[in-house]
């Protein structure tokens, strides 16, 4: 939830031809703030979780919720 409508505006052109490799390079670990993630650092785990699900049909994101509980 929030977010700068801006920044969503900007990422895909800047990410453009980016393989997954360099966008968890550039992206995985920047903070926002105080706290220890940031809209960044979260789009680098989704577009690894989406690779990896894209080549695993059975691949499960660690950021989704257990179902089994």
């Amino acid at each position: 939830m929030g977010g700068c409508d801006e920044n969503l505006k900007a990422i895909p052109v800047l990410l453009e031809g980016w393989s997954v490799d360099q966008i968890e390079e550039k992206l995985t670990g920047v903070t926002c703030g105080r706290r220890g993630t940031s809209c960044s650092d979260q789009l680098a785990k989704a577009v690894r979780a989406a690779f990896t699900a894209s080549k695993d049909p059975n691949y499960r994101s660690p950021l989704e919720e257990d179902d089994d509980d």
